[in-house]
């Protein structure tokens, strides 16, 4: 059965490699060496396995062979966009976010469309810090205009432009807090976490007309738990006590493995809502940390814990 299963694959695989021929032959204009040409092979009998996950598995090859085109052999077209956005930003190659790929819609009409990239474009900016492609985003829909609002008041650090972001109605419940997303940014690259308090001074408060006022107290510790690592300043985290999903990130930035133990056995937060103490608190204060972390914590149930986190 095996032997069965392992020629199909094989059977599959040299006809996806057979239509990538063109790509092999140019090779060296590609820059790549000879011996790649069998490592190829093995990559996309690896992809077409079932044994990894398919989709990082063409990312992989993309980068690999610097070929945007292998991110077709996704699983579904949903996950192209993705690939794609990897890709150009993996390579420092932003002219990859126009690559056009086929695209069936509900009515199963069939079209070859790259109306993903300004999305591709947005990401790219904020990975490699570039203002200048957010120029590149058309408005091409209401969310591209939010997008390139959001991405030049980030860069140009306006918290006034932050104040003037927009939202269509059709797309409130996915960025109803765009405004105040825009000031904790500015907030984070500037330093200055006046900015955190001085949002509620806004007419509306942080999140403009889109949340309710109620939801100032959420802004403040979102804002200063993101903030407190940034200038340095642990006690800013206390901002956040009550919330331990954004409390518990936030001392994990300062916290010792000695305090580790100590502090997941006392801290009790005013609200749990959903979050577990006893999975997730040391889980989210050693994110961001090696496993030589996990030496210095010396009760052996939080050490597991660690380890199986980080490790």
């Amino acid at each position: 059965m095996r032997k069965y299963i392992l020629t199909i694959v094989m059977m599959l695989s040299i006809i996806i490699i057979g239509g990538c021929t063109e790509q092999i032959e140019n090779r060296g204009a590609l820059g790549i060496d000879s011996t790649d040409v069998y490592n190829l092979t093995e990559l996309i009998l690896n992809c077409e396995s079932g044994l990894v996950d398919k989709n990082e598995c063409y990312l992989d090859v993309a980068v690999k062979m610097r070929n945007v085109s292998y991110c077709l052999n996704v699983t579904s077209q949903r996950f192209i966009p993705e690939c794609i956005t990897q890709y150009a930003i993996m390579t420092d190659n932003v002219t990859a976010c126009t690559t056009k790929y086929r695209f069936v819609d509900n009515a199963r009409m069939v079209s070859y469309t790259n109306a993903y990239r300004y999305k591709c474009y947005y990401d790219y900016a904020f990975a490699k810090e570039d203002r200048s492609v957010c120029e590149l985003m058309e408005p091409q829909n209401e969310e591209a205009k939010l997008l390139k609002n959001y991405c030049f008041a980030v860069f140009d650090e306006d918290v006034d432009a932050c104040s003037r972001l927009e939202v269509d109605y059709y797309i409130r419940d996915e960025y109803d807090s765009v405004q105040g997303d825009c000031r904790i940014e500015v907030a984070i690259r500037t330093k200055d976490v006046t900015i955190c308090e001085s949002a509620l001074e806004n007419e509306d408060g942080p999140y403009g007309v889109y949340l309710d006022r109620r939801m100032d107290g959420v802004f403040l510790t979102d804002c200063y738990s993101k903030v407190a690592p940034i200038v340095g300043d642990r006690s800013l985290c206390e901002r956040a006590k009550p919330y331990p999903y954004k409390y518990i990130p936030c001392v994990g930035a300062f916290i010792l493995p000695e305090e580790v133990t100590d502090f997941c056995d006392t801290y009790k937060p005013d609200f749990i809502f959903s979050y577990n103490m006893g999975v997730q608190c040391v889980k989210d204060l050693v994110v961001g940390n090696d496993c030589s972390f996990c030496d210095g914590i010396m009760d052996e149930s939080y050490n597991a814990q660690c380890v199986g986190a980080i490790c």
